[in-house]
Formats: structure tokens, C-alpha cells, sequence
């Protein structure tokens, strides 16, 4: 599967040791999976199944399979950029729309829950949940952080 083409967006699968990768990638509306017991080989292996690209940690002969990249760990900003050039993901960002914490497609809620601190009811309007974890979400301080990083992301690497 060609991924540098701009109409597909690409789907993930990632190890769970790329953690912050996953959730900036889900709230980029990405869908990207990550399982806690299977081995690199069975995340390969889905990966081709699905269509879906594996995302590694590690160094390893794997990473020169056309569906299985390295990135670094601990440099989120370095492995966005170099996921954003290989995929094209500005192209496709859809933020707002992804559980980070399950990846379900979220929901917008017409009324906000009443459980809700009463700061959070008083200054924002938006909110969406996760069907399926039913964590709710708004655009407070950690979605802008989250939008600040993506438009670096999307301006350090240029058209």
C-alpha cells in the first residue's frame, strides 16, 4: 500500500513503549492501535493484515519492512515530523475525533455531563466522549498543548 499518496490515511500500530506517539497520534485523529502482549512479529503480522503500518522502538531488520518503522522514543517531536513526512499526516489531521486513550471514533455530546468541574462548564461549549471508555473530552489546556505541537510539526516540516 502506497501511503505517500494523500487520499489514503494511513492507520497504525504501535508498541506500547511509543505511548506519547499514540495519543498525539489519536488526537490527530489517526487511528492507531497498540496491543500489550503481543510480540513484534505479531504486530507485523497484523500490520499486514490490516493494511496498517508498524510503528518500533526498536533497531532491528524488521524496521526496512515497507510496514514497519523506527522512531525514537524519546524524542516526540523528531518522530512526529518524520511520520508527518513520510505520510503526509497534515493532510489528513483531524484532531478532536479519537479516544487517546482506546482510539474509538468519539462522539459529540449535545449536553455535557453535570459530573464535570464547574470551571470546565462554565468556559467551554465543545465537548465529545468515547462510547466506548466514556472518558469526555473539551479544548482546554491539554488539546491546545496537543494543537501547538501538531502545527510545529506541520510548519518545521514544511510543504
Amino acid at each position: 500500500m502506497n501511503y505517500n499518496n494523500d487520499k489514503e490515511k494511513p492507520t497504525f500500530i504501535a508498541e506500547i513503549q511509543l505511548g506519547r506517539v499514540v495519543k498525539y497520534l489519536r488526537f490527530a485523529g489517526f487511528d492507531t492501535q497498540t496491543l500489550h502482549q503481543a510480540s513484534r512479529r505479531e504486530l507485523l503480522r497484523l500490520a499486514e493484515e490490516q493494511g496498517s503500518v508498524l510503528l518500533t522502538s526498536a533497531r532491528t531488520g524488521e524496521e526496512s519492512h515497507a510496514l514497519c518503522i523506527s522512531l525514537p522514543s524519546s524524542d516526540l517531536s523528531k518522530a512526529l515530523k518524520i511520520l508527518n513526512e513520510r505520510f503526509s499526516l497534515a493532510a489528513h489531521y483531524a484532531p478532536f475525533t479519537r479516544c487517546i486513550r482506546c482510539n474509538t471514533s468519539l462522539e459529540v455530546l449535545r449536553k455535557p455531563p453535570e459530573s464535570l468541574p464547574a470551571f470546565v462548564l462554565e468556559h467551554f461549549r465543545e465537548f465529545r466522549c468515547c462510547p466506548s471508555c466514556e472518558k469526555v473530552y473539551w479544548k482546554g489546556s491539554h488539546y491546545r498543548r496537543m494543537e501547538t505541537k501538531w502545527q510545529e510539526v506541520f510548519q518545521e516540516s514544511g510543504p
